[in-house]
């Protein structure tokens, strides 16, 4: 990578105390930082050189804004959050720190799909199927917002605890052709750097587009930087008087990424296939020869076409035989919605499709929720709503809950714990007043029953609903608090976060309720990636119903795995000290969400995992269980006038002419900023679903 060595590192951008380099290129470099209230973040900067001049400040400002709109709307989306130019000139941009996972070597964690291509060369085809889903997902999903990523490769493409995040949309859009040649030379003159000391234009043009790294690419030097961005180029683009980027030239480098995926070779030798290296299907061939035709013409046309064939490959295919099915009570019911994998896609698919169509349709979160919803007939009786035992169940509003009595635990990981992360700090929390939690995430036949509609991407009414943001289960909420009242002080509400792993953890206090190991003949989560086992189960890459597979000891269902499940606070640090009926706070960007999903590693699946979600985000794998908890009416209407105020200044309550949601953007710029893309006459308004 070109790099400045004598480019000093600042003590602080704005607010911002950096904490170490993550990256340097020739454009910019990547910092670690961590910001006024202790939170840690990348911080994207551009060299001062360059943050001068109007042309390299519209670049920069147009990638943060586009990776703004992609990443808040898709949950496999790096997402810039901030943006702002400093007094002193600084122009930064700033994104989540993306850590990684856990690598094979103890200690190390894989932060890129380069890296662990580096080390492992071959992946599993478990590995493979969920990276390539959710990387056509991503990209189809920008597609169809008229975005092209124009950089797609191993190193854009990062491990997070939930999937993977596409990274740097947009970058290598100025690298073409003439607009490049003036950007190169515009350096030369702006740098004082001679044009026979100055890296070859090939070199220079691979170190523009690895600038803006959320983190380093695994290999850094000057002919790597050049191959890691060329290699990818499709063959039309290769040449000086080479086509303009399209869909299909982003077609074409997923399909090299594919193929070193399944072979570990750098690209294919004349005539190969991937089952010239590994155990691949005929129709893999096929596909692999499609993706990757040197005429762009012979590509699949668009990604989502790509996807929805990549998941109708008989290599993911899943047998299900019955004897497999055996392990746990009511796992019989899975076979009709997961018989085989391609049963299983083709409803992923389909669902997601469903869904889309549904939201051009639909009425706005605010109408209906004005509707009338059904009369729910067992409301809760008009005596104490406080229960004796823990493990008790009682009916609320149609609706199996779990008493969790008062007591107290320890909160947090020990150091020791495999698969440990920051920010698990062990405290003492007690509760003296006991709650209701609810036996089971959250059905979509219980959520249609108050919301109207099912924003979920797997449809069933025994299932859990998923795709709910937390602003709304905030509103699911207020309206049960209106159709079923309680007794005063006891109220419908998300769990606190000190609440939910009280009761997943159920007295125990080892890494999950059933001990220190995890297999998916247990819970619903990545079968191929158990928690400290050997013990590989199925993987059905989709939710199952409530009550499928074991409880833990006070009764409650799906507490590992299956689907996240939003809490009521905001994300931050734990206190180093005992807590009493500790609240949950507002005063955070994150929320806090619990458990791990059905795609989940074992590991993201631990009593104390905890995850961050941006609270109006939608994701397939994250829902929630109500709690019916008990607090003063003075607590209740505080909280009532903080989810009143994080709801209005959010989307929620900003909708424009045609009922369509919106969001306002994060960017100080000093002026207003509409976004409207305009294509072929049409203006696409970026919507969320609640």
């Amino acid at each position: 990578m070109f790099e400045d060595e004598n480019r000093s590192m600042p003590e602080t951008v704005g607010q911002h105390t950096i904490e170490r380099t993550l990256g340097t290129g020739g454009m910019g470099t990547v910092y670690a930082v961590r910001n006024s209230v202790g939170r840690v973040f990348a911080l994207k900067v551009l060299h001062e050189e360059f943050a001068k001049q109007e042309r390299f400040q519209s670049r920069f400002q147009n990638e943060a804004r586009m990776m703004s709109e992609l990443g808040e709307g898709h949950p496999n989306i790096l997402e810039v959050d901030d943006f702002r130019q400093e007094d002193n000139g600084v122009l930064w941009m700033r994104m989540p720190l993306i850590e990684g996972i856990p690598a094979n070597v103890s200690g190390k964690r894989w932060i890129t799909l380069r890296d662990r291509m580096d080390d492992e060369g071959q992946l599993p085809m478990s590995v493979i199927y969920e990276v390539v889903d959710q990387l056509l997902d991503a990209v189809s999903y920008a597609h169809e917002r008229g975005i092209l990523h124009r950089d797609l490769k191993p190193a854009n493409i990062l491990f997070s605890e939930n999937g993977i995040l596409v990274g740097d949309f947009g970058l290598a859009k100025a690298l073409k052709n003439d607009e490049f040649r003036q950007l190169f030379h515009l350096f030369l003159l702006d740098t004082n750097v001679s044009a026979s000391s100055a890296p070859a234009l090939e070199e220079m043009e691979g170190d523009l587009a690895n600038f803006g790294h959320t983190l380093p690419e695994a290999k850094s030097s000057r002919s790597e930087a050049r191959i890691g961005t060329l290699q990818y180029l499709a063959p039309e683009l290769r040449s000086p008087d080479g086509d303009d980027h399209s869909v299909q030239s982003d077609v074409y480098a997923i399909g090299l990424i594919v193929y070193q995926m399944l072979t570990g070779e750098a690209e294919p030798g004349i005539g190969e296939m991937p089952s010239s290296y590994c155990d691949v299907s005929h129709e893999m061939d096929e596909w692999m020869s499609v993706a990757m035709a040197r005429r762009a013409e012979k590509r699949f046309q668009s990604v989502n076409r790509m996807l929805k064939e990549w998941r109708d490959l008989p290599d993911f295919q899943k047998t299900n035989e019955s004897d497999e099915l055996s392990y746990s009570k009511g796992i019989e019911d899975i076979q009709s919605q997961t018989e085989s994998e391609n049963v299983s896609e083709t409803i992923h698919a389909d669902g997601k499709r469903a869904v889309q169509t549904q939201s051009k349709d639909d009425p706005s979160e605010k109408s209906f929720f004005n509707q009338e919803t059904n009369t729910l007939s067992d409301n809760a009786d008009s005596g104490s709503v406080e229960g004796t035992y823990e493990g008790e169940e009682r009916k609320f509003g149609g609706i199996d809950f779990v008493w969790c009595p008062p007591g107290e635990f320890v909160m947090g990981s020990p150091a020791g714990e495999v698969g440990r992360n920051a920010g698990e700090t062990q405290h003492k929390v007690t509760f003296t007043q006991g709650f209701w939690l609810a036996k089971n995430e959250c059905s979509q036949s219980d959520w249609i029953s108050v919301a109207g509609i099912n924003p979920s991407f797997f449809k069933g009414e025994d299932l859990p609903v998923e795709r709910v943001t937390w602003y709304g289960t905030q509103k699911w909420l207020k309206k049960m608090n209106e159709d079923v009242p309680l007794v005063e002080g006891w109220k419908w509400a998300l769990p606190t976060e000190s609440q939910w792993e009280y009761a997943c953890r159920a007295g125990m206090q080892t890494a999950m309720a059933f001990g220190n190991t995890l297999s998916s003949r247990q819970a619903n989560f990545k079968g191929d990636s158990p928690y400290r086992s050997d013990e590989q189960g199925p993987y059905y890459r989709a939710t199952v119903k409530g009550g499928t597979y074991e409880e833990n000891r006070w009764g409650l269902c799906d507490m590992h795995g299956n689907l996240w499940e939003w809490c009521a606070d905001g994300y931050g640090d734990y206190p180093e000290y005992e807590s009493i009926n500790p609240l949950g706070s507002f005063d955070a960007l994150y929320r806090v969400c619990r458990g791990g999903g059905w795609r989940s590693e074992g590991h993201l699946c631990r009593c104390a995992t905890r995850l961050r979600g941006a609270p109006d985000g939608q994701f397939k794998d994250v829902g929630f269980r109500p709690a019916i908890r008990f607090e003063t009416n003075d607590v209740w209407e505080s909280f009532d006038k903080q989810i009143t105020h994080e709801i209005a200044k959010s989307s929620y309550g900003k909708i424009d002419k045609e009922g369509r949601k919106r969001r306002e953007g994060s960017f100080n710029f000093g002026i207003a900023l509409v976004v409207v893309i305009i294509i072929a006459g049409t203006i696409l308004v970026l919507l969320h679903q609640w």
